[in-house]
């Protein structure tokens, strides 16, 4: 049987298994069989989820193409990542009235 651990982070409950099972498989499964990496919202949900930010720190320090969305905020595991000089990052800001965001200066050329 299957025990999920739930973590609680303001209002929102996490799903530790998921990460550490589904999310770190999924990482690493890409890190062997793909040619690109993309990973989408990592923030303070991944704190605790030790397997998953190890697999996520390996992502990066492959030398594989690699696009991921790393939410605006201060804790260790994304001051990790923000920190690295071999990263570009660009910021994303929400519009209210649309719900699509834009690219904030500096811009930087994709290809």
């Amino acid at each position: 049987m299957n025990i999920i651990k739930n973590i609680v982070i303001s209002d929102k409950i996490v799903r530790k298994n998921v990460f550490e099972e589904l999310g770190a498989w999924a990482i690493n499964r890409a890190l062997m069989h793909s040619s690109l990496v993309i990973m989408a919202e990592l923030g303070r949900f991944e704190i605790n989820c030790e397997k998953f930010t190890r697999a996520v720190k390996r992502a990066f320090d492959i030398d594989l193409p690699l696009i991921a969305s790393v939410k605006n905020e201060k804790n260790p595991f994304i001051n990790l990542i923000s920190q690295r000089k071999d990263i570009r990052l660009f910021e994303i800001n929400p519009i209210a009235t649309t719900g699509r965001g834009w690219l904030r200066p500096p811009y930087y050329p994709l290809f």
